[in-house]
């Protein structure tokens, strides 16, 4: 057996994956941290577009904002598509960064209102009042609604969870115009965002649920869509 030279450097002998599948994904991981919990939703997040005719947004929370990581667009005609991939925003002013703010306790909820005070004005006029109001609302009802701040005359419908472990909060949206979200429309996305996510009514508590596409709602049909 040859000694071992104390003096010479040690390397890293680091393994990688030969598949070149395997590869490639290892590196898009790299780049974009997301990137799999975009694969493992987007299946989903295209149903539930399909279903709706509207625009799907899957938003995770960094710090005091929100983070859109993915878009699906829907087939109606007119489609909410300002917010895109990578689009910042202060957390609450959308209604997947608003789920994702009632998930927090109320003393980090409250930190995040207070630092985000200065820029609330920018969106439709609000102010860190209204939207501890708006955060209240979503935690008694147990899903978000917002209209006419991020995007004016548009109305979005927001949902939160964590991922398995609780460590990455995520939150699915669908947003279209004003006129097509009607209070029982609204109710309707939230019961097809439980279903096709696989969650249930119980956002202030916020207990890891597996995310599952279990028991999807028939898409087959026109007379289905919502």
């Amino acid at each position: 057996m040859e000694p071992i030279d104390k003096g010479r450097k040690m390397r890293r002998i680091e393994t990688h994956p030969t598949d070149p599948n395997a590869i490639f994904h290892h590196h898009l991981q790299r780049r974009d941290p997301y990137a799999g919990i975009v694969a493992r939703y987007r299946p989903i997040l295209r149903r539930i577009s399909d279903a709706t005719g509207d625009s799907v947004f899957l938003v995770a929370r960094r710090g005091s904002e929100s983070l859109c990581v993915h878009r699906e667009v829907g087939r109606y005609p007119v489609q909410v598509l300002v917010v895109t991939k990578g689009h910042r925003q202060p957390l609450g002013v959308g209604a997947a960064g608003l789920a994702l703010l009632a998930s927090l306790p109320a003393d980090q909820a409250e930190s995040v209102i207070e630092k985000n005070r200065p820029d609330l004005v920018l969106y439709g006029d609000m102010t860190a009042l209204q939207l501890a109001g708006l955060v209240e609302e979503t935690r008694r009802r147990g899903w978000a609604s917002l209209g006419n701040t991020a995007v004016p005359g548009a109305l979005g419908v927001g949902m939160a969870w964590r991922e398995a472990g609780g460590r990455i909060r995520l939150a699915v949206s669908v947003a279209s115009v004003v006129d097509r979200m009607p209070l029982h429309r609204q109710q309707r996305i939230v019961d097809l965002l439980r279903t096709q996510l696989g969650l249930r009514n119980t956002l202030p508590a916020m207990t890891p649920f597996p995310a599952t596409a279990s028991g999807h709602f028939d898409l087959a049909g026109p007379d289905i869509a919502i």
